[in-house]
């Protein structure tokens, strides 16, 4: 679906596991999406400039793949799941809507510029399990 901008909302089926590499960037007018908890893999770049998308709830994925929401410029809000354990190069840099993050105690590395450019960021939880945060994170 990657390109399709004129695409609002989409509600994925519970058959799908895996959301496979640009899967829905630059789909310029998504405004909502479901994704189901039988989602346990989400491929680079698989939301990268969705310059209209509001919020997401992640379901139970062990990481954030690289640039999977960057350049998001609408993006307000992002429920991340305990299940998480690493945040990718540049996963959420460029949402320069996005205010708060509380990034769950699973977590224990973040990649380079993962954060970078969230210019209205102004809360961040960071727990004591992060052992590793890439160059220019935030």
């Amino acid at each position: 679906f990657s390109g399709c901008s004129s695409l609002e909302s989409i509600s994925i089926p519970s058959s799908v596991t895996t959301l496979g590499t640009a899967s829905f960037a630059a789909c310029s007018s998504l405004r909502a999406i479901d994704i189901p908890d039988s989602v346990t893999a989400i491929g680079e770049l698989s939301f990268f400039a969705c310059t209209s998308l509001l919020s997401i709830r992640l379901p139970a994925v062990s990481s954030l793949s690289d640039q999977l929401l960057q350049r998001c410029t609408t993006l307000e809000s992002i429920v991340l799941p305990g299940s998480l354990t690493s945040i990718g190069n540049g996963a959420l840099r460029g949402c320069t809507a996005l205010r708060s993050v509380a990034i769950p105690a699973s977590v224990t590395s973040i990649g380079a510029k993962a954060f970078s450019d969230c210019s209205s960021l102004s809360s961040l939880s960071l727990p004591g399990s992060v052992s590793s945060i890439g160059a220019k994170a935030f």
